[in-house]
């Protein structure tokens, strides 16, 4: 008995997993199965990815549709804070930041190091990306913070822009 609950739970950790996996490679038929066979879609990895960061990373519009008609979290974070409308922000997904705030995520979260979505989108050129979230009312920070991330780079925080020095 105790084998079995044991493969059991290890079964249904796998099949957590498996949709994190699916959403990243862009797989909408995989995901549907396993939101139908009632896996976790909030199911966050060992570094906090799920499958709606994933999919919004890899710019697959009609599975991170997919995952907000089944009800995901749309802020959840990564081990580094990141949420997926930071990372669409980031890569230059307009399309899939338009479908993440009108689903209602939050604008202002701030990730480990206290950019935003704005700050992703302006400090990647992404100017139509920057457009959506402030029409949205996403706000710049204007407390100008230096802060050492590592020994030879720094980085402004809580700017209306992020730039990054290395030495």
């Amino acid at each position: 008995l105790l084998a079995l609950l044991i493969y059991s739970l290890n079964a249904f950790s796998k099949s957590n997993i498996a949709i994190i996996d699916a959403a990243g490679r862009g797989d909408i038929s995989k995901v549907k199965s396993l939101i139908n066979s009632g896996v976790n879609i909030n199911q966050q990895d060992e570094i906090g990815e799920n499958a709606l960061i994933e999919a919004a990373e890899g710019g697959y519009i009609e599975v991170v549709k997919l995952l907000i008609e089944n009800n995901v979290n749309l802020n959840l974070k990564s081990k580094w804070g990141r949420t997926a409308l930071m990372r669409a922000s980031s890569k230059g997904y307009a399309d899939i930041v338009k479908i993440l705030v009108e689903s209602g995520a939050n604008l202002n979260i701030k990730d480990n190091r206290g950019r935003t979505a704005l700050t992703y989108a302006n400090q990647r050129g992404h100017n139509a990306i920057v457009k959506i979230l402030k029409a949205a009312g996403a706000k710049w920070k204007t407390k100008l913070i230096i802060k050492k991330i590592k020994e030879d780079t720094f980085y402004e925080k809580n700017y209306s822009s992020s730039f990054y020095y290395s030495f």
